[in-house]
């Protein structure tokens, strides 16, 4: 176990999270209306998804089986829009 204060090489990157303010919408496969934000900090909408934010986790709550589902098939098991 590496306690913190113990290591000099532990490097701490960022880590975001996008949503679209359009789930929900199921007439809506696209979307052009994202938010993204980095733990711990405000949302910030930036409308079209960029490519540097396209692969960046669902900011949701979900239900344990989809986490499962997420983790075995490499997607979730429910409707949200894609961002291209």
């Amino acid at each position: 176990m590496v306690k913190e204060g113990n290591c000099r090489d532990i490097v701490r990157e960022a880590i975001y999270f996008r949503q679209s303010d359009e789930y929900g919408n199921l007439s809506m496969s696209i979307s052009k209306s994202w938010s993204i934000w980095e733990m711990g900090q405000d949302m910030q909408y930036v409308g079209k998804l960029s490519e540097k934010y396209k692969n960046i986790e669902l900011g949701i709550v979900v239900n344990p089986y989809d986490i499962k589902d997420r983790n075995t098939m490499g997607k979730y098991n429910f409707v949200y829009p894609s961002y291209e």
